[in-house]
């Protein structure tokens, strides 16, 4: 599915990027948003992968709740740009 930015979506910042995305031709990060139709926060998932003149892009997209349990290492992470985010 490809995530489709509304203007309702705040973009919050990257949770995570994929460190040695310089070396493959696959791209993937993780980026935060705040929905203010739901009043809800997303995680969306971003893959893209070069194969010659080709690209693919994927996109994931996950409540903050479906995240962390894929992810509970990024917890910090995500809950202190939800924080900052809130101030």
């Amino acid at each position: 599915m490809m995530f489709q930015r509304k203007p309702s979506h705040t973009y919050i910042g990257d949770v995570w990027r994929d460190p040695d995305n310089r070396h493959d031709k696959r791209e993937e990060d993780h980026s935060l948003y705040f929905d203010s139709e739901t009043g809800q926060y997303i995680v969306v998932e971003e893959v893209e992968q070069v194969s010659g003149p080709n690209v693919s892009c994927s996109h994931t997209i996950h409540t903050v709740q479906e995240y962390l349990k894929l992810h509970p290492d990024r917890r910090e992470v995500v809950e202190c740009a939800i924080a900052a985010h809130k101030k």
